[in-house]
């Protein structure tokens, strides 16, 4: 789960960086190309008056408008003239009379494209034509008339160019606009986005070297985790198999009598009691056990659970993967004087010293040195068990081994 969840982990995070670099590179590219260049929009200035001429007021527009694509980009002033509803779109001549001058033509968009009305505006010497949507929305639209670009041609929203034609029509006001110029810098809301290529080119070279190396990286892991994972399983299949060769040449002997029932120490792997008839299992370090205790363990620990001898060492069954499988090395050394009684009857086992050092190869600098000393007594009714001592086929003939 852990591996997975680097892995995952690892692949995701090369995957964002790379996301990152490629729209910080592109960003980049079309914020320093548009930043560059210089917009300019038109600006209305609307004054309303009564038919008398009197009573004017100013309105400055706040919905700004578009220059056309191929307008000239100057600013334009004049009386405001709306055509007649039938020719409100003015595809058609212009059926109205001109009695101010300079003056601007009020157009409404559709049935016809913007070239055939800017015409018709500039054949009646309009200063300007100024083309109100036929669509609500927030923005104006900006026109393209190809070869009528001999008149500034200017678009407004809807909402504008109806409250425009409204004040001509229904209030019989006199309205006066004036089209100034006005250059911003930065961005346009519908500006198309355009990629530097040699960022194309880097931002994808590097994505490609970005993967390249993580997929690299994760065969490397999953290589190397699968031959620790197959060389572990391998050594504790070895150890377990000399474990287990090790185990069957312990000795073992057979609680016989009352007194040495009485009289033995408990199994320190049940802690329960040594009774007759009992078969014990007897470790290199003399230490006594259960045999069906002390046989799983010394299987799967291959170390006596009292003093941590380790039985395949002592026996020569082993290396050094059988003394850990961990951080430390373990070195065991028991030191054993054994004395056999004058009528072989027993077995005492006196002055044991057990022995246990770290060697350097932990790699923590430490010494880790603990003695046990284990005395046992005894009498001689209870020597007479030694008969019972049960040896493996191959020891049977030397019991003394």
């Amino acid at each position: 789960m852990e591996t997975c969840l680097v892995a995952r982990t690892s692949v995701f995070s090369v995957l964002f960086a790379s996301v990152i670099v490629w729209n910080n590179f592109v960003h980049c590219s079309a914020v320093n190309e548009e930043q560059q260049r210089v917009y300019t929009e038109p600006h209305l200035n609307i004054t309303f008056c009564d038919r008398f001429g009197k009573n004017c007021y100013v309105k400055v527009s706040d919905r700004s408008g578009k220059f056309g694509i191929e307008s000239p980009k100057h600013g334009a002033s004049g009386w405001l003239y709306v055509l007649k509803e039938l020719n409100v779109n003015g595809c058609k001549e212009f059926n109205i009379k001109i009695d101010k001058t300079p003056w601007i033509a009020l157009i409404k968009r559709g049935v016809c494209n913007f070239v055939a009305k800017l015409k018709n505006a500039r054949k009646y010497n309009a200063t300007a034509a100024i083309i109100y949507d036929d669509r609500d929305s927030e923005q104006a639209v900006r026109m393209t008339h190809g070869d009528a670009n001999s008149i500034v041609a200017v678009s407004i929203t809807k909402s504008l160019g109806d409250e425009l034609a409204s004040a001509l029509v229904n209030s019989n006001n006199s309205v006066y606009v004036e089209i100034l110029v006005r250059e911003t810098h930065g961005f346009q809301n519908n500006h198309r986005w355009r990629v530097n290529p040699t960022s194309v080119l880097f931002v994808s070279v590097s994505f490609i070297v970005l993967m390249v190396i993580s997929l690299a990286w994760l065969v490397f892991y999953y290589v190397q985790r699968f031959r620790y994972v197959h060389a572990r399983d391998k050594t504790e299949k070895r150890l377990t198999s000399a474990a287990k060769k090790a185990t069957a040449k312990l000795p073992t002997r057979t609680v016989s009598k009352k007194t040495e029932e009485d009289e033995s120490d408990n199994c320190a792997v049940c802690l329960d009691g040594y009774k007759a008839s009992d078969v014990v299992r007897i470790l290199p370090c003399q230490h006594e056990f259960h045999k069906l205790c002390i046989d799983p363990w010394l299987v799967e620990h291959r170390t006596c659970p009292m003093c941590k001898l380790n039985i395949l060492k002592e026996l020569g069954l082993g290396s050094n993967e059988s003394h850990t499988r961990d951080v430390e090395v373990a070195e065991v050394s028991v030191q054993a004087d054994h004395y056999t009684s004058a009528d072989n009857r027993g077995v005492i086992v006196n002055d044991v010293e057990a022995a246990v050092k770290c060697s350097s190869s932990c790699g923590m600098g430490r010494v880790l040195h603990v003695s046990a000393e284990v005395n046992w007594e005894r009498d001689d009714q209870s020597t007479s068990s030694s008969s019972n001592l049960v040896y493996p086929s191959n020891q049977r003939d030397n019991p003394e081994l």
